[in-house]
């Protein structure tokens, strides 16, 4: 069975993908993390505490904030760079049982079901990756439900990790 889209990159795509890969690589955990540390902080300025320990306790929580601002950044300067490199906005995917092509203006390739280690699967995006950190964005919005539990049911089938 052969399943077939063109599909269209924005920028504003491509940002909500890296956006929406960043917020899951990082976890809602990191985030609550963040504001425990955040209400202790205020907690222990509005007792008067003015020590090492309340210094210390700020530099965790600038150095954390500092860290996910600038690996968001990265992720996302990294994505529509790649946006920009490929030339044209157009892309054709297509799977079969051998694997999935990939065609654009400027390139084509094709891999097995295999190389897919995980896809995280969004409204807007699916996620297909590769390696470590190194992923595939694949636009939702022209692919059918038909297509879309092929995929899956493929990815499985071939031991990737699939997050939905």
């Amino acid at each position: 069975m052969k399943h077939e889209v063109t599909v269209e990159y924005t920028e504003e795509l491509v940002k909500t993908a890296a956006r929406r890969c960043f917020a899951k690589f990082l976890g809602w955990g990191y985030g609550v993390a963040g504001l425990v540390v955040l209400a202790g902080l205020i907690f222990l300025l509005c007792r008067g505490e003015r020590g090492w320990f309340v210094g210390a306790v700020g530099a965790v929580l600038v150095i954390a904030a500092f860290v996910a601002i600038t690996g968001w950044v990265v992720m996302q300067r990294r994505a529509l760079g790649a946006l920009r490199r490929m030339g044209g906005s157009k892309v054709t995917w297509g799977f079969d049982d051998d694997g999935i092509t990939v065609t654009s203006d400027v390139s084509s390739g094709s891999f097995k079901w295999q190389v897919i280690q995980k896809l995280w699967c969004f409204p807007e995006v699916w996620l297909l990756f590769v390696g470590k950190g190194a992923y595939s964005t694949l636009p939702t919005a022209g692919l059918t439900d038909e297509a879309r539990r092929f995929i899956v049911a493929k990815l499985k089938e071939h031991g990737a990790r699939v997050s939905q």
